[in-house]
Order: structure tokens, then C-alpha cells, then sequence
């Protein structure tokens, strides 16, 4: 555990309040924002939010990226959408991120406040999968990355049980794309689409290897139809998606080989 984590986890050992029932108890505006922040000149308040900096200046950075702490909690529950957040009741529940970035790009980042509160009635919420490019330059990935660390150390400084979730794009990214990820941590990961093709599949499980060297999980949950995997010592759940509970795949056992420069999973 990082030192600058076990000083604010021996802080919160005198704390009477949870960290979620200190942050759903805030002097908050309608717009889940602190009441203080909202009251200065719009000028002012423009600026200090601008990009979320007012979120990001409070948050612990280790290099380029706030630190997230492992979540190794429970995980039996049962999974949704984000999109389906508003019909659910959050009791025994878990929500995902594994969707097109424009069901949530705005809501987790732009109103990511008021955002978290509506997800704060949810047993587990997996952080928001932004998505990593193949075919975009590199500010866009470093972008979508910095974002999903930032909405996940924020959802847990608000005492959200989170867990976080890898993505990645070309064998490229896998060079930076589990920077600032928690090791000996659970780990969501998006599993559809990569059997689109022999060379995103070889890819796919490419990637799982490195992610399981750099970051020693305690458990992968996968959102996508199951396949076997035989070169993983790490434990692995299975969360149906939508696509495969209408059209269901045949579980397929994968020999892959290490896949070039050139490949992809877009």
C-alpha cells in the first residue's frame, strides 16, 4: 500500500462516518457540486471547474495519474447497465461501463457529481470503460485514460465500492494502458468483439497476459461471452452482455500467437 494511502486510512480510523455517508451528507447543490464552489462569481467558478479541476486538486497523485486503491470486496451481485441505472433499485447490485463512450462520456466527466450520487445506492460500480484507440493519435487515449482514473479515485474517495477497469487498443497501448491501475486488485475488463477476428482475438488474450504481469490481479471479471483461456493463473468470472444473452457463442479454446505492431481490436 502506498505510504500516502496508509496515512489517510489511519486518519479515517477516528472518523465516525463512513466516507459515502460523509459525501452524501455535504452541503451539496443540485448539480451534486459543493454548495461552496457554486456560490463563488460565475468567472471564478468557471475556472476552478474547468475539466474538474476543483476534483482533481484534492485527489493523492502518484506520477501522472491519482492513485486508486484495490477493491477486493464482494462481487455476487447482480450486474446492469449504466443506461438501466434509473430503473434499478441498487439493492444487491452491481453497475457497468461497458458500452459506447456516449451513453456516459458526459455524465462521468462533465456532471461527474451528480453523476456519483446516483450511483452511490449501488452495492459495486465498475469504473467508466473510456475507450482506447487504434485509430486516433496518442492525446486521445492519454485523455481517456487520465479520465477513467480520475472518475475512479474520486468515486472511491467518496466511499464507492469501485472497481477498476483496464482497456486498451493497439499492442502499442499495452505499453501504458494499465499505468496507474492498483496491483492485487480485482479488475473489470470489456471481452466483446475481440473474436471479430484471429488477429483481435490473439491480441485480446495477448493483452490479459501482460495485464496479469504488470498488475497481479486477484480476479478478472470479463463482460463478453465466455472463452477459455489457458495461459492465466489468475481467476476468472464471466458477465453474459446482451449480445451473447440473444445470440449465444459456442465457448472457444484460443492458441494465440503474439500478435505484431500492425494488429488491432477495432
Amino acid at each position: 500500500m502506498p505510504q500516502k494511502i496508509r496515512q489517510y486510512e489511519d486518519k479515517k480510523e477516528n472518523c465516525l462516518f463512513s466516507d459515502k455517508d460523509m459525501y452524501l451528507s455535504m452541503w451539496r447543490s443540485k448539480n451534486g457540486r459543493d454548495k461552496i464552489i457554486d456560490s463563488l462569481p460565475n468567472a471564478e467558478k468557471s475556472e476552478c471547474v474547468y475539466n474538474n479541476r476543483h476534483i482533481v486538486s484534492k485527489m493523492l497523485f502518484d506520477g501522472e495519474y491519482p492513485i486508486i486503491k484495490p477493491y477486493n470486496g464482494p462481487f455476487n451481485f447482480e450486474t446492469i447497465a449504466f443506461t438501466e441505472r434509473n430503473r434499478a433499485t441498487g439493492k444487491n447490485q452491481a453497475v457497468h461501463f461497458f458500452l459506447y463512450d456516449r451513453y456516459f462520456r458526459k455524465l462521468m466527466w462533465e456532471k461527474l457529481e451528480k453523476t456519483v450520487i446516483e450511483l452511490s445506492k449501488f452495492e459495486v460500480v465498475f469504473a467508466p470503460d473510456f475507450s482506447i484507440w487504434v485509430n486516433l493519435p496518442y492525446f486521445y487515449n492519454m485523455e481517456s485514460l487520465f479520465k477513467n482514473r480520475v472518475a475512479t479515485a474520486y468515486m472511491q474517495q467518496c466511499g464507492i465500492n469501485t472497481i477498476p477497469v483496464a482497456s486498451f487498443g493497439n499492442v502499442d497501448s499495452l505499453n501504458y494502458c494499465f499505468n496507474g491501475l492498483p496491483q492485487k486488485s480485482i479488475i473489470g475488463l470489456c471481452g466483446v468483439g475481440h473474436l471479430s477476428s484471429k488477429a483481435c482475438d490473439a491480441l485480446w488474450h495477448y493483452a490479459l497476459s501482460v495485464l496479469e504481469t504488470k498488475l497481479q490481479p486477484t480476479l478478472i471479471i470479463i463482460y463478453g461471452p465466455k472463452v477459455q483461456i489457458t495461459n492465466l493463473k489468475t481467476p476468472i468470472i464471466f458477465i453474459t452482455d446482451f449480445i451473447t444473452k440473444k445470440i449465444p457463442f459456442q465457448c472457444h479454446k484460443i492458441n494465440f500467437a503474439l500478435p505484431t505492431s500492425n494488429s488491432s481490436t477495432r
